[in-house]
C-alpha cells in the first residue's frame, strides 16, 4: 500500500458534526416553507357561533311588517368572531349574500342583530363566521349554521 503524505482525511468526529449541521438546516428550510405550501384552517376548528334560544325556541325569525330578520347568535367557540356573513337562499335558487352589520362577537358573548329584507316567500338562511388568522380574514364554512325554516316575529 502507498499512503500519500500531506493529505488527511477527514475525522469521524467533524464529520459527524457537518452531518447534524446539514440535517438541522434541512429541517430548519422545510419548517419555513411548509405553512405556505400545507393549507392550513387557522381556528376555524375553534369557532362555535349557534342561534340564542330562549325556552327551547331559536331567536331567528323574518319579520315581513317591518322587512327584516331578526337574531341573536351567540359564540360558544375559543376564538372572537370578527363578523358574520350571511347567505339567503330562495326557493328560486336565487342567492343573496350580506356582511351583518354590528357583528363582532367576543367569546361568550351574545350579540342581537337583524338585517333588512324585503323580499317575500321561503328562504333558507346560511351564517357563516369571519374570524382574522394571520392577519387575513377568513371565513369558517364548515362551522357554519343553516337555518332552513325561519318562523315569523311575534
Amino acid at each position: 500500500m502507498v499512503f500519500k503524505r500531506g493529505k488527511r482525511a477527514i475525522s469521524p468526529l467533524i464529520a459527524t458534526v457537518l452531518l447534524i449541521a446539514f440535517a438541522v438546516s434541512i429541517g430548519t428550510l422545510i419548517m419555513n416553507v411548509a405553512p405556505r405550501v400545507i393549507p392550513n384552517e387557522g381556528d376555524c376548528g375553534k369557532v362555535n357561533i349557534q342561534v340564542y334560544q330562549i325556552n327551547s325556541k331559536p331567536m331567528l325569525c323574518h319579520d315581513a311588517t317591518n322587512k327584516k330578520i331578526n337574531m341573536m347568535l351567540k359564540n360558544l367557540g375559543e376564538v372572537d368572531i370578527e363578523y358574520v356573513k350571511l347567505a339567503v337562499t330562495k326557493a328560486d335558487f336565487s342567492i343573496d349574500e350580506y356582511t351583518l352589520p354590528n357583528s363582532s362577537i367576543k367569546v361568550g358573548q351574545t350579540i342581537s342583530s337583524s338585517l333588512d329584507y324585503s323580499k317575500p316567500g321561503n328562504f333558507q338562511v346560511e351564517i357563516n363566521p369571519v374570524i382574522i388568522f394571520s392577519g387575513q380574514e377568513k371565513i369558517c364554512s364548515d362551522n357554519s349554521l343553516i337555518a332552513e325554516t325561519i318562523g315569523q316575529c311575534n
